[in-house]
Order: C-alpha cells, then sequence, then structure tokens
C-alpha cells in the first residue's frame, strides 16, 4: 500500500484567493449575524432580515460550487 499523500498542490494565485474568500466570508457571517442579533433583541426581525438572510446563504452556496 502507498502511502502518498492524494492532495493537488494549490496555486499560489489560487490560494490568494481562497484565503480572500475566507476573510470576506468571515466578516459577513459576523456582521449579518450582529444585525440579526440586534433586531432580535430590538424591533424583531422583519422580511428584510429574511432577505439578508437569503442572500447571505446564497452567496456562499454559489462560492462553495464554484471552489
Amino acid at each position: 500500500m502507498a502511502s502518498g499523500s492524494n492532495l493537488v498542490p494549490i496555486v499560489p494565485r489560487l490560494q490568494g484567493e481562497i484565503i480572500a474568500h475566507t476573510i470576506v466570508t468571515l466578516i459577513v457571517l459576523l456582521v449579518v449575524g450582529l444585525r440579526l442579533l440586534g433586531r432580535v433583541r430590538g424591533i424583531g426581525l422583519g422580511w428584510d432580515d429574511g432577505l439578508v438572510v437569503v442572500a447571505t446563504v446564497s452567496c456562499h452556496l454559489n462560492l462553495a460550487v464554484r471552489f
């Protein structure tokens, strides 16, 4: 049995894109999460908050399919 790895080396440009997407994703999730937390503690959730959640999930699913 071979003990080698099946990993494909990542091109430096692609590695930079993955890092950038990860950072932006974390910022987006933090901002959306804080918005929802503020709305739940404050005036309550509205239809626009639902659209924000749908757009965020849709965007992340699109990125997941690309990579």
